[in-house]
């Protein structure tokens, strides 16, 4: 009887194990016939049930890696692309950019870093986006260092496992408009055509209400979404995909909200799709997001002034503001600041929620809100409170729905106000030990602004060949410890800015010791001039001296970035010597800097080399040190802004 039941158990147990088997191997078919369709929506969910610990298919977990990307898991992918990684690091040629992206997206940013910079080293194929990854982990894994100066929370009051996008506020704090996607219709969630619908809630004594619908006549596109709301309350502008995507106004008269009117033809084209806008407090500007033919990148910002009857022919807001990315989502708020989110700026990560002001008759350069507003995904949709004291925006950060948030400040616009510069202030610690050698304080700077600048500092020990990068905060303040002495290039990168440099010695016998460097960088126009000081050559030779690499990368990622940018390489020598012979010096070295960017897929067209031997001295020639070796140098020059 005994042997009867144990037969019987293990029977059974052969049966489930080989049942499940059976599960998960029909999960993966399923799976990867939806993936070969690049149905990636659907393969998903069937990867999550047949993919388990004992999958050791590289190939099949790339798959379900790069599905789990594209459905927005990302700690899911990284754990599937990490377990590929081990097995077979060369299961796909874009397994370490894969896997690089989903690390950043978890905020594991030294391992992102490490898998785009190896994928980066061995292929060209999606390096600009590599490199971009790549800075925006830098920034982000110093930003995530930085004390916070305010406080988030997602607005538990109106979020649900669905998306709420584009939080509106009134200014009497009574109603709160937000668009979500929230359904409890079982066909329309299976068939994924829960379209967006504009909700509106009013405050009660104690709490809000629960949110309705705002009207049958605004809610009547598949997708729509109310975008400004005035201070009065009583208009708002609507997104609807109408076409390509218009903008459209509503207003409320008689206790009821009008039927949207669509724009005019100068805010609205046929061939372009416009995604946001925003009045100015005094009624006479319409900021919006377009992106119609003849802008900078894909979406820009411009602005349209009121005639007095109706909107006027639009302007771009120009390259301070716009960039060959995107930049959507305008807000102005009535101190004139102007709000908006862009993935062509230097972010965290996607889109990042950006401000800036017009002054004197031009925008400002955007700041980046920082952490923890803007995070590694999409940040957007930011409104600001009267007072300056709360603000809402959409993010996408835990996980795939995008939800609202609200961030508080005990004082009006503390969270989005410039640190204080006094000397006694810690700004970003990258690699603090007390064993270190020397601290390098200070603050990069606009040379003709004098304010601080937010920039990417990358610090080479020339003795060791060994580097790191580092962001500042965002007024450019930095501290970085150096744990050895040596003969340092340190190379300030920040866009639209022509790079900055120092070199310096460290001498292990006078430590330790604090050393101040403030550096200016020169906004980038045409031209202007720098030296790169971390560019060297042997007495009498023109080939690169493997020091000067460090800096000659940074300068092309810089150009990588600011694709419009044409450049001249000026060569300079001192005196001594012939002069015939000091001006066939000067140009092959200039030439050597040339070639070198173009190995790192600058085009040659955007390069070119001049050598002026001693022809034009900064300083007296009557020296060597102070003088002569000033005098000695490679400069560039940006000779078009196209």
């Amino acid at each position: 009887m005994l042997l009867r039941n144990s037969i019987s158990f293990f029977f059974l147990l052969f049966l489930t194990f080989t049942t499940l088997t059976t599960q998960a191997q029909s999960a993966l078919e399923k799976a990867e016939r939806h993936y070969s369709r690049k149905d990636y929506r659907n393969a998903f969910p069937h990867y999550k049930e047949g993919v388990d610990a004992s999958t050791a298919d590289a190939k099949l977990l790339f798959r379900a890696g790069f599905a789990a990307m594209q459905e927005l898991q990302y700690a899911l992918a990284a754990e599937w692309l990490a377990r590929a990684y081990e097995i077979d690091a060369n299961a796909d040629p874009y397994l370490e950019y894969h896997l690089g992206f989903a690390y950043s997206e978890i905020h594991e940013y030294s391992r992102a870093i490490n898998h785009l910079r190896s994928y980066r080293e061995k292929t060209r194929s999606l390096a600009h986006l590599a490199d971009k990854k790549i800075q925006e982990c830098i920034i982000a894994d110093s930003l995530f260092r930085m004390k916070p100066r305010t406080q988030i929370e997602p607005v538990e009051e109106f979020n649900t496992p669905f998306d709420e996008i584009a939080p509106l506020l009134s200014r009497d704090d009574r109603f709160f408009i937000f668009t979500s996607n929230r359904s409890v219709d079982a066909n329309e969630l299976r068939n994924g055509t829960n379209f967006e619908d504009v909700y509106i809630a009013f405050r009660n004594e104690t709490s809000w209400t629960e949110p309705e619908k705002i009207s049958p006549v605004i809610n009547v596109k598949p997708k729509e979404a109310a975008v400004w709301l005035s201070a009065d309350g009583k208009t708002i502008l609507l997104y609807y995909e109408d076409g390509q995507g218009d903008i459209f106004q509503s207003d409320f008269i008689d206790g009821a909200w009008t039927r949207p009117k669509r724009l005019n033809s100068f805010i609205n084209k046929p061939d372009s799709r416009e995604s946001g806008a925003c009045i100015s407090p005094d009624g006479q500007r319409l900021y919006f997001a377009s992106n119609r033919p003849g802008g900078r990148g894909g979406f820009d910002l411009y602005v349209s002034q009121w005639t007095g009857t109706d909107w006027g022919r639009p302007s771009n807001l120009g390259s301070k503001v716009n960039t060959r990315g995107n930049e959507e989502y305008p807000y102005i708020h009535s101190d004139g600041t102007l709000f908006f989110s862009s993935d062509g700026h230097l972010t965290l990560g996607g889109f990042d929620i950006f401000r800036t002001r017009e002054e004197n008759g031009a925008w400002t350069s955007p700041e980046n809100l920082g952490y923890p507003i803007n995070s590694a995904g999409f940040d957007g949709y930011f409104v600001l409170s009267e007072d300056g004291k709360t603000g809402y925006f959409a993010s996408r950060r835990d996980g795939p729905d995008i939800n609202l948030y609200r961030t508080t400040s005990p004082s009006p616009s503390l969270a989005f106000s410039e640190p204080e510069p006094e000397p006694e202030r810690e700004p970003v610690l990258i690699e603090v030990d007390s064993s270190a050698v020397a601290m390098l304080r200070g603050q990069i700077t606009d040379a003709h602004t004098t304010k601080g600048v937010q920039a990417m500092i990358t610090v080479t020990n020339h003795l060791t060949d060994s580097s790191f990068s580092i962001a500042t905060d965002t007024a450019g303040y930095f501290n970085i410890a150096l744990k050895t002495a040596g003969d340092y290039g340190v190379t300030v990168i920040s866009n639209r800015h022509l790079p900055g440099s120092i070199r310096m010695k460290v001498d292990e016998s006078n430590s330790p010791v604090a050393m101040n460097r403030n550096i200016s960088i020169d906004e980038a126009k045409v031209g202007s001039k720098v030296i790169l000081r971390n560019v060297f050559f042997d007495t009498n030779e023109h080939a690169l001296k493997p020091e000067a690499y460090t800096e000659l990368k940074k300068l092309a990622d810089l150009l990588h970035t600011n694709k419009n940018w044409k450049i001249q390489i000026n060569g300079h020598t001192d005196n001594v010597g012939e002069r015939a012979a000091n001006l066939a010096l000067s140009l092959r070295r200039a030439q050597s800097v040339v070639d070198y960017l173009v190995s790192l897929n600058i085009p040659r067209e955007r390069l070119q080399a001049r050598g002026f031997g001693p022809d034009r001295p900064i300083v007296s020639n009557d020296d060597e040190i102070g003088g002569r070796e000033i005098n000695r140098r490679t400069e560039i020059e940006i000779t078009a802004l196209d």
